[in-house]
């Protein structure tokens, strides 16, 4: 099994997994996609090197900041200071950007030709400078604006365009032919009447998009975020295998809202990972936090049988407590705000990964081997007693964790302390669902 994601803050609102597992089914490789959520470029190189992931792609908030951690660079990042795809390096990383193929590929399919076109490019982040630096290429006059304008000027000297401050934007779209935003999420820049018919507007968020409600209204030509993430993709693809997507038609599921996506169907919360990555302490702290329901799977089973999980498999069999924890997993279908603890090996069987997908949002909190074990401590579990501790570990561990990773809607870095890891759930939560 191979292993990629997407890392960014926030993060689960992401629609690239719906993109990549198709291509990925397509091609037949044998591969696995998720979200990542991580604070920072280091950790999301953390992530990548402990796990073992072959390729990732990178979105807001670092694509700029992963570029001092990478041995090796493409054109486009070496001249933009950007990267969205890193891979395994013989030296180490490798960057790419694709970004810039994403705005050029999805305007150009539209019948737009980019030669001598008047371009405002809002926003100098990472994908406002790869979008830039696609425009140029293909001849188009092109205007960055930002809050900032030191930072826009000095990406507008790097690319060789014109730089302007963010106060004359209303008086620059007056005479321009395309608006590419990419600026956070939500964040009101521009005003409706500063819009005219007869402007393309591309927005790099398909998440809370107030410019393409605005862009509309105004009658002017909207171009979704989610074809620029689709083209992006198409690239970042190329760069994992070594080959083409096969697929050149963007799936349906991909203009689909936050909410729509998880189908209302993600009432409750699944916390999954080995033994030892803090799946009990977190739940606890995070259904507290959303005033939900908490229930850990290896407690209720030894509430119902009335002795220990060590007793159970001593006595009754590993066979009997997976019969009981499956029951466990069957009351998911009626339960509606409730995060769940599960035990280490409840996705070893297929149909209790089923259940859990269609009925909660499923989170793998990642830890180490070397982390687990040493929360496990001397005493062991019941499925490592009377072995060498850490080779047997390390077995369950190696065949465990392609189950995690594929169950998964969300990767989460459980090598901090609960609280934290709790509350970067929360927070992923709250952003993406806004209640």
């Amino acid at each position: 099994m191979k292993y990629f994601g997407v890392a960014g803050n926030p993060i689960l609102h992401s629609k690239s997994p719906l993109l990549f597992e198709g291509f990925f089914k397509q091609a037949s490789i044998k591969a696995s996609y998720t979200r990542v959520a991580a604070d920072s470029a280091d950790e999301v190189v953390f992530l990548f090197k402990s796990f073992g992931f072959q390729g990732m792609n990178v979105t807001a908030p670092f694509k700029n900041d992963i570029v001092s951690h990478l041995s090796c660079l493409d054109e486009v990042v070496s001249l933009t200071g950007s990267a969205n795809t890193i891979v395994r390096d013989k030296n180490g990383l490798k960057g790419f950007n694709t970004d810039c193929l994403g705005v050029v590929d999805t305007l150009e399919q539209r019948g737009l030709i980019l030669a001598g076109k008047r371009c405002v490019v809002l926003g100098a982040g990472g994908a406002g400078v790869a979008a830039a630096f696609g425009l140029i290429k293909r001849g188009a006059v092109v205007t960055v604006v930002n809050r900032t304008l030191d930072k826009a000027e000095r990406i507008a000297n790097g690319l060789g365009c014109r730089a302007a401050d963010i106060k004359f934007l209303k008086d620059i779209l007056k005479d321009a032919d395309l608006l590419v935003s990419a600026i956070s999420s939500g964040q009101k820049i521009v005003e409706r009447d500063w819009l005219h018919q007869g402007l393309v507007v591309l927005d790099a968020n398909y998440k809370d998009s107030v410019l393409s409600d605005m862009a509309r209204s105004a009658r002017c030509e909207i171009i979704e975020g989610e074809d620029w993430l689709y083209h992006q993709a198409l690239g970042a693809f190329s760069v994992f295998t070594n080959q083409s997507a096969i697929e050149k038609k963007m799936p349906p599921a991909l203009s689909l809202s936050a909410p729509d996506y998880w189908d209302m169907k993600k009432n409750n919360i699944s916390l999954i990972g080995f033994m030892g990555c803090g799946k009990s302490s977190v739940a606890r702290i995070l259904a507290a936090s959303l005033n939900w329901r908490f229930i850990d799977s290896d407690e209720e089973i030894e509430k119902k049988e009335g002795m220990t999980i060590d007793r159970i498999f001593k006595e009754k069999g590993e066979s009997f407590f997976r019969t009981r924890e499956k029951m466990m997993v069957e009351k998911l279908r009626g339960l509606k705000g409730t995060v769940f603890s599960w035990g280490g090996g409840t996705v070893l069987d297929s149909e209790n990964r089923k259940i859990l997908g269609e009925h909660s949002l499923v989170v793998f909190l990642f830890s180490t081997l070397e982390s687990c074990l040493k929360r496990i401590g001397s005493e062991g579990r019941p499925l490592l007693a009377g072995l060498d501790m850490e080779k047997a570990a390390e077995r369950l561990y190696e065949e465990r964790k392609k189950f995690y990773f594929s169950q998964a809607d969300l990767l989460v870095n459980s090598e901090k302390n609960e609280k934290e890891v709790a509350g970067k759930i929360h927070d992923e939560i709250r952003q993406t669902f806004k209640n």
